[in-house]
């Protein structure tokens, strides 16, 4: 958690401009000059730095605290990450993938309905296990295999699994938000859980329409509004009950168990207008393993998960931490840091990374009495996650530094000050674009909220209007920015064999994110 103290800084448009810097030299290395991310980052950094000496009179002392911040903040973030995609990555090469997703497709044979479930739903639930493409790698080729165009397969993907970034991957997009605010969660958690009421609902409804347009948006109007109930209460639930490392996981199986009741009893959901799947007997003798054996790493997660909520267990067990403790800081113009002793705390019984790695370890140990799951299996395990998140982890490092360098040095309140000067009280109708901007920018939920969740509360404070609301307003706009980060949309492609429609892709994707994006800022408006 950031906590700096108010001093005079420098409001003048030559200060505004280096303050932004940094941001506009990201935006233009990944966006104009289509960089890699990691020397994107390391260059933006390095500015910031320069920035926080040169204009800001930080000195060499405080730009270490900063950077040692940024550190314990990523690795908070990372450990969930790497931990999140070994889970994956066992179940995966176990077939327990292929077991969930064909069972899956042999619930309905109606298209629309088959549509809604993998790539609004299934997607979502996916997103809860790994994140970071994952959703997108799976669910766009089971959409192919069943007889969809490939660029709508990847266009549907992306777009209806963009409300559950958030409180995916084990909540760690949530999490880089909690850590660079000084917001409570409680009270955090509560505005995500109304914002995203709105996005569950339209992501639902813009997968319809890509598949037939407003027509089938009324056709599949009462599915969608049976799954988004489920899924956006079921969201609202299990975050305010602190299990927000669930909070996607549970909410993407509540749509799926919605839409699968949906067309077990409608009529509509029985009307196979076409394509024919296989029934739900053949799906399961094709694997060696049952539906309960495949999803067992995840039911074993909730149930851990679920234990750490209970009082007795979290008095008894909460006392095991990892924490940093930083000294004050202050710079040559007066702007000053306070000194911070629990920093980044990693519970040892609460942080997401442990029960993840128990879940990995036990599914290995179940999936080893069911299939060919040997060393070797181990060793690619272990190989194809490092390959996954090792340049995800030096990015994330680079960019929360960078964050906490111009947070630090006051950088970011220069930002927030002239921001509310231009924007006045309308900046809450824009205050998702910078999420979206943020996501775009880096493809990626937590990189976003790193780079503006701290600027989304200083312009909070700056106008007198909720800093929660705003910041979760932040979240929201990022997690449906992920549908049109550049960076999906190409893994999007490879995998239906689409490579060089990625311009169609984001083309499909754009304005359904920009009208999400719209909503939740005209919503949070009114609401401020």
């Amino acid at each position: 958690m950031i906590v700096a103290m108010n001093s005079v800084l420098p409001i003048d448009a030559l200060s505004w401009a280096a303050a932004l810097s940094p941001l506009a030299l990201l935006l233009v290395l990944l966006v104009g000059v289509k960089m890699k991310t990691r020397p994107a980052a390391l260059l933006a950094w390095l500015l910031a730095m320069a920035v926080a000496v040169l204009r800001y009179g930080a000195d060499p002392r405080g730009i270490m605290i900063a950077n040692g911040k940024g550190l314990a903040l990523a690795l908070f973030v990372v450990l969930i990450i790497w931990t999140a995609v070994v889970l994956y990555n066992v179940v995966r090469h176990a077939g327990a993938i292929s077991v969930i997703s064909d069972t899956l497709t042999a619930v309905t044979s109606n298209r629309l309905l088959q549509l809604l479930l993998l790539a609004w739903c299934f997607a979502s639930f996916m997103q809860g296990v790994a994140g970071f493409g994952v959703p997108v790698a799976v669910v766009a080729p089971l959409l192919v295999g069943i007889g969809f165009n490939p660029v709508l397969a990847a266009s549907a993907a992306l777009v209806g699994h963009a409300w559950s970034v958030t409180f995916g991957s084990m909540a760690s997009s949530y999490f880089s938000l909690q850590l660079v605010v000084n917001i409570p969660p409680a009270e955090l958690t509560y505005w995500l859980g109304i914002l995203f009421l709105s996005p569950i609902l339209v992501c639902g409804l813009s997968v319809a329409h890509m598949h037939g347009g407003f027509r089938d948006v009324g056709r599949a109007l009462p599915a969608v509004l049976l799954s988004s109930l489920a899924m956006g209460l079921t969201l609202i639930v299990v975050t305010r009950v602190g299990a927000v490392q669930l909070g996607t996981l549970a909410s993407g199986a509540a749509g799926v168990i919605a839409i699968t009741l949906y067309s077990r009893l409608s009529r509509f959901g029985k009307n196979a207008e076409g394509a024919e799947t296989q029934n739900l007997g053949e799906a399961r003798k094709q694997h060696a393993m049952g539906l309960f054996t495949a999803a067992f790493p995840y039911i074993f997660l909730v149930v851990l998960v679920s234990l750490s909520q209970v009082p007795a267990v979290k008095s008894a067990l909460g006392g095991y931490r990892l924490a940093f403790a930083f000294p004050a800081s202050s710079t040559a113009l007066g702007y000053e840091v306070g000194a911070v002793s629990d920093y980044a705390a990693i519970r040892l019984f609460g942080h997401p990374a442990p029960f993840l790695a128990a879940a990995a370890v036990l599914g290995a140990l179940i999936y080893r009495r069911k299939t060919t799951f040997d060393r070797s299996t181990v060793r690619q395990i272990a190989r194809d996650s490092h390959k996954q998140c090792w340049t995800a982890t030096i990015s994330i490092g680079l960019m929360v530094m960078m964050a906490l360098v111009m947070n630090d040095s006051g950088m970011t309140s220069v930002l927030a000050s002239g921001v509310a000067s231009f924007s006045g009280r309308f900046f809450p109708l824009f205050s998702p674009l910078v999420g979206v901007l943020g996501s775009f920018m880096t493809g990626s939920n937590t990189n976003s909220n790193v780079l503006f969740g701290a600027f989304q509360e200083q312009v909070a404070l700056q106008l007198g209007v909720g800093a929660a609301i705003l910041a979760a307003a932040q979240s929201v706009g990022g997690s449906l920015g992920s549908a049109i980060a550049p960076a999906k949309a190409i893994i999007g492609a490879a995998t239906v064999g689409a490579a060089g429609q990625e311009g169609a892709i984001l083309k499909n994707t754009l304005l359904y994110c920009l009208l999400n994006a719209a909503i939740v800022g005209i919503i949070v408006f009114l609401v401020v």
